[in-house]
């Protein structure tokens, strides 16, 4: 017999589909992908106009546009991430409180648990794809307020992001994500490095990132689907 809630939990599940999100997401993308394909065009043909100078000064300048445009990728990617994030510290306790439904996957405090309900990249590290572009988008943002300090290197003194210091768990964990990627202080091309761990390998085709956040997102929903299915014994949500 279908329980008289259940329409409504099939209703709380819908809103963690956030269909209207992947569409936002994959328009803010395209716009940034075809920005980094102009500046991208601009240092090859500046390859090509064989002027070690004139390709030199191009190339850094366009490679700091990329920078820009991929930071802005990861941070609207953030956003996709948040809006799940929000809905489902939103729904699971209404399931659990007044339903008795427990998700077998942990949420976390704003959602943070929900970061690590993504396969672990292959480079070596214990992260998480989904809480990588999280970090990455962090780093762009907060870069410049983390503290650094000095490390000795063979005889020369190397400029290095100072964890000790920071008191901020989550900041501290930002940190070492962005160390675990390649990414350190000062680097000029720290989100390229970045967009390569993901396993991007032209910066004009950001749909890795895309694909990593859409199955993230589906696959969290069917997980809840297939539990709430079972808790209410209920075969059409």
């Amino acid at each position: 017999m279908v329980k008289p809630y259940d329409y409504r939990v099939r209703a709380a599940l819908a809103l963690v589909r956030v269909s209207g999100e992947r569409e936002t997401l994959e328009g803010l993308h395209h716009a940034i992908e075809l920005e980094i394909a102009k500046r991208v065009k601009r240092i090859d043909e500046a390859h090509a106009s064989g002027n070690q100078e004139f390709d030199d000064a191009v190339t850094n300048d366009e490679c700091s546009q990329i920078e820009e445009l991929l930071g802005l990728a990861f941070v609207a990617a953030q956003s996709f991430i948040t809006a799940v994030r929000a809905r489902w510290t939103m729904i699971a306790p209404v399931c659990r409180d007044e339903y008795a439904i427990n998700f077998s996957f942990s949420i976390g405090p704003k959602g943070s648990g929900l970061l690590r309900e993504s396969p672990v990249l292959p480079i070596g590290s214990p992260y998480h794809a989904v809480e990588v572009i999280n970090a990455v988008a962090n780093y762009w943002k907060h870069v410049d307020e983390w503290p650094t300090t000095w490390m000795k290197n063979d005889e020369t003194l190397k400029t290095v992001w100072d964890l000790a210091s920071m008191q901020n768990n989550n900041e501290k964990r930002t940190v070492e994500i962005a160390i675990a990627l390649g990414m350190s202080a000062g680097s000029s091309g720290n989100l390229r490095d970045a967009a390569s761990s993901l396993g991007i390998t032209q910066y004009s085709n950001l749909s890795v990132i895309r694909k990593v956040l859409f199955d993230w997102a589906e696959c969290l929903y069917e997980k809840a689907k297939n539990e709430v299915q079972g808790a209410v014994q209920e075969s059409d949500i």
